[in-house]
This record gives C-alpha cells, structure tokens and sequence, in this order.
C-alpha cells in the first residue's frame, strides 16, 4: 500500500483567481504561505494581504519606541510582500492579542 492509498491527495492548480490572506501579525503571511502567494502574484492573480495586528508585542525586551517598532514591522512586511511580487499590503491597527476581545465584545453588543 502506498501514500495516496492511505491519504488520497490530487493537487489542483489554484492559478487565476483572486486571493486575499488574513495574517493575524505581520510576518505570519510570509511564513505561512508565502510560496503560495509567490506563485499566484507570478501568475499575475490579485493578492491582497491584510495583517491584522500591528505586531508590537514582537519587541520582547522593549528595545524600540512602540510606534517606531510598529513602523519597523510594516516596513519589513512590505518588504518581504514586494519580494514575493504583492504590492497591495492593509494594516489594521489592532494590539496583538486583542482580536478575540475585540470580537467577544462586538458580539456582546449585538446580544444586549
């Protein structure tokens, strides 16, 4: 018995259409999909990425200004995007960590 048998699995060519990445912080669409989103920029497909969270809590030891560290994060996220051949980049400015609260109290409010 071989791999497929035990998983069956056909790869399927995703070229031609629109994409639109959810990165909960900056970096984690490079990372995680990043090759993904290199083959259909090179197919010429739109890819919009939209970082959620403006990535302050990366700066563990508090080294930098946190408005100077949020910038250095953009700037590093445009940078690898433009490597991968994506130009349309949106930041949201959500705190790390403040999606789910931000999310239960909208919720809330929708119930009150």
């Amino acid at each position: 018995m071989n791999e497929e048998q035990f998983i069956p699995f056909h790869t399927t060519d995703l070229a031609g259409t629109r994409v639109l990445v959810l990165a909960p912080h900056p970096d984690d669409e490079t990372i995680g999909c990043g090759g993904t989103l290199a083959l259909h920029a090179a197919a010429g497909d739109p890819v919009r990425v939209l970082i959620l969270t403006n990535g302050e809590k990366g700066d563990v030891f508090g080294r930098f200004d946190r408005n100077a560290y949020i910038a250095i994060r953009q700037q590093e996220t445009r940078s690898a995007c433009a490597s991968l051949g994506i130009s349309d980049v949106m930041f949201w400015p959500y705190e790390d960590h403040s999606i789910r609260i931000i999310a239960q109290q909208r919720i809330l409010s929708r119930q009150l």
